[in-house]
């Protein structure tokens, strides 16, 4: 029987990965899921108003995505952390005060600043995670040599 060769990752590796993504994956799905609930039933956002602002944020991400990942490829600079660790950081903190931002406490303010702090809140909060996410995914290039553990950490 041939012994398996050797692998350069180690538990604390994978765990470590898996981790880092399912943490993108639950704020991706608290944004996803509550927060046009909360939009519509703690602010009072009217539901046509909101569903035009889904459409807004729609075509954002669509612009966001490819525009970020261009400005941190495009990126030359020396970071102490390195490039993507850094551009996690970034991400991780706007993430933080996107989030915060997105859910204030504003029940009783008029429909248009209800409207303005949705579309700043998810703009930020989408464009940051997409700093925080885009370098994370491309790590995985970076991660090993061995196109089967890009594979299984990918999965």
């Amino acid at each position: 029987m041939a012994k398996k060769p050797k692998t350069g990752l180690t538990t604390k590796h994978w765990f470590g990965y898996m981790f880092g993504d399912w943490g993108g994956c639950m704020t991706f799905a608290l944004m996803g899921s509550l927060f046009t609930m909360y939009c519509t039933n703690a602010l009072g956002v009217d539901p046509t108003l909101l569903g035009t602002l889904v459409i807004i944020w729609t075509i954002w991400d669509a612009i966001n995505d490819p525009l970020i990942g261009a400005l941190i490829d495009a990126d030359r600079r020396k970071y102490r952390l390195g490039k993507f660790k850094s551009y996690i950081l970034l991400g991780a903190i706007g993430l933080t005060f996107a989030g915060a931002l997105s859910f204030l406490p504003v029940p009783t303010a008029d429909t248009w600043l209800k409207a303005v702090l949705f579309i700043l809140g998810y703009v930020f909060w989408d464009a940051f995670y997409t700093v925080a996410n885009v370098p994370y995914g491309s790590m995985l290039s970076l991660v090993s040599n061995n196109e089967g553990e890009k594979a299984q950490l990918s999965t």
